[in-house]
């Protein structure tokens, strides 16, 4: 996936969770904004990118089906690990 969003502007990480994928992401992108709908998972992802020394990340709580955001604003949507357990794939892509 570093690959895939390398040199990408603003990137979308939807269900960021506790950032499995963000600070790759975070490296490869001028910036990330993480979703997530637990504050809880926020936390423990906030103190991966500080771990890491990762600090081009926006931590935003939303629901996935509800996410707020400026439709078009993002040049990359990343949703994984989530698609199984959900639909959102039509809700997150608008984004991009």
């Amino acid at each position: 996936v570093e690959e895939e969003v390398r040199g990408a502007g603003r990137l979308l990480e939807v269900a960021a969770g506790t950032g499995l994928l963000t600070v790759a992401l975070a490296r490869a992108a001028q910036s990330v904004v993480a979703t997530d709908y637990s504050a809880a998972m926020l936390d423990v992802l906030r103190a991966r990118t500080k771990r890491e020394g990762v600090r081009n990340v926006e931590f935003v709580e939303r629901d996935l089906y509800d996410l707020k955001l400026d439709r078009g604003s993002f040049d990359a949507v990343v949703c994984s690990n989530v698609l199984p357990l959900y639909q959102a794939t039509k809700y997150s892509i608008a984004y991009a």
